[in-house]
């Protein structure tokens, strides 16, 4: 008959080894890409504020608007996180991220960057 284990010691039986080394460079490459995602306007800005001629509003909208979309989509990705499972729910959101990050690199004006980056925190 097998003796159940608490937690602890399981992990100290399981051990750390190379799958673990290699979850976490992965994992950590999915949190690069989200992390420059939110963070990329900075650098853009002075190109685009020449290219499409931007005002400061326009600007300052294009900074803030990605935190407006994960402010927005918080309650929904945590509902689903939660009721669908996480690595379905992760998958899902990198891959629309990636998605709208692409049409964001696309966009021909102010409106269509503002609604990609919206959709982008979103994601």
């Amino acid at each position: 008959e097998e003796e159940a284990t608490d937690f602890e010691t399981a992990i100290a039986l399981a051990g750390f080894g190379t799958f673990n080394v290699l979850l976490v460079s992965l994992s950590s490459l999915s949190v690069f890409a989200t992390l420059f995602s939110s963070t990329s306007m900075s650098f853009i800005l002075p190109t685009a504020e020449c290219d499409l001629h931007l005002d400061l509003n326009e600007k300052g909208l294009l900074n803030g608007i990605t935190y407006a979309g994960m402010i927005t989509s918080t309650i929904p990705w945590g509902f689903a996180a939660d009721t669908i499972g996480r690595k379905k729910v992760l998958i899902a959101g990198l891959l629309s991220n990636a998605v709208f990050v692409v049409c964001c690199g696309f966009s021909q004006n102010v409106k269509q960057l503002l609604a990609f980056k919206f959709f982008d925190g979103l994601a």
